[in-house]
């Protein structure tokens, strides 16, 4: 089982340590992938719920995670939950379109990605160019239609779906 503290520190620290185009099980390297190019960060303020995650066992639902947008910096922040655990982020820096990259890790290869999001930026997946990681994030009550998008994005981007465990 995934420890909550680990996952959370999958999701926005060691996302961006993965080499770029290292093997993954979680997904086939030969096929494409994009980050969206529609990516409005200042969108992804809130607070997000992991329902979905790519695991090779059982995992417990991961705490959500609360984005502030600093405009000023251009960063996308972690805010720590009060009860939660009190892991420390980096700020993520917008690369690209779609594309964060943890500040301070200029040297890294890879990013977390932005693979998709809904129009309204209520369900939303990320992951590394890699593919080591991989998740749905959402908020509010998760409809069937954005869960059967996020899952063909994962799939149409070569993520063995049978690894993916839902979470909420």
């Amino acid at each position: 089982m995934i420890a909550r503290a680990a996952v959370g520190a999958v999701l926005l620290a060691l996302a961006g340590c993965m080499p770029g185009g290292g093997g993954s099980p979680y997904r086939d390297a030969a096929a494409p992938i994009a980050a969206t190019t529609r990516f409005e960060p200042a969108r992804m303020a809130g607070r997000w719920d992991v329902v979905a995650l790519f695991a090779e066992g059982d995992v417990a639902a991961p705490p959500p995670v609360t984005y502030a947008w600093d405009a000023a910096a251009e960063h996308l922040v972690v805010v720590p939950e009060a009860d939660g655990p009190q892991a420390r982020f980096a700020p993520l820096r917008v690369v690209a379109p779609g594309r964060l990259r943890p500040l301070g890790r200029d040297g890294v290869d890879d990013e977390i990605w932005v693979l998709w999001s809904d129009a309204d930026y209520r369900t939303v997946v990320l992951s590394n160019r890699a593919g080591s990681f991989g998740q749905i994030l959402n908020r509010g009550a998760l409809a069937p239609d954005r869960l059967a998008a996020a899952r063909e994005i994962l799939d149409w981007y070569g993520f063995d779906l049978s690894l993916l465990r839902q979470v909420n």
